[in-house]
């Protein structure tokens, strides 16, 4: 299996991303995004850079440049509202983000 890590904010990207160890994965991890069953889905994670509570991690194996591009892209709309030609509800990306610092003890 082959992960990226991308972070649409600070636009850290990595190729095949490994967490350090069990315990990092656990810290890191802040949504299991299942995309309702389509596609591969996104474990979004803390950025270690930035500290974007919705950066992602995908498995691009298999993929070539163009599934990569749209990996990053769907990574990317997963940290927009529908208005800004995102996929997060309008209103409620800013709950998300809350809610998700907030049982991770992030301020």
């Amino acid at each position: 299996m082959q992960n990226i890590f991308y972070c649409p904010k600070c636009g850290k990207y990595e190729e095949n991303f490994k967490f350090e160890n069990p315990r990092q994965e656990r810290e890191l991890t802040t949504w299991v995004n299942l995309r309702d069953g389509y596609g591969r889905h996104i474990m979004h994670i803390i950025c270690p850079s930035c500290n974007n509570v919705l950066a992602g991690i995908m498995d691009v194996t298999g993929f070539d440049e163009d599934d990569i591009w749209y990996a990053k892209t769907t990574i990317d709309k997963y940290n927009k509202e529908s208005k800004d030609k995102g996929y997060i509800t309008d209103g409620k990306l800013e709950w998300l983000i809350n809610d998700i610092k907030s049982k991770k003890g992030i301020e």
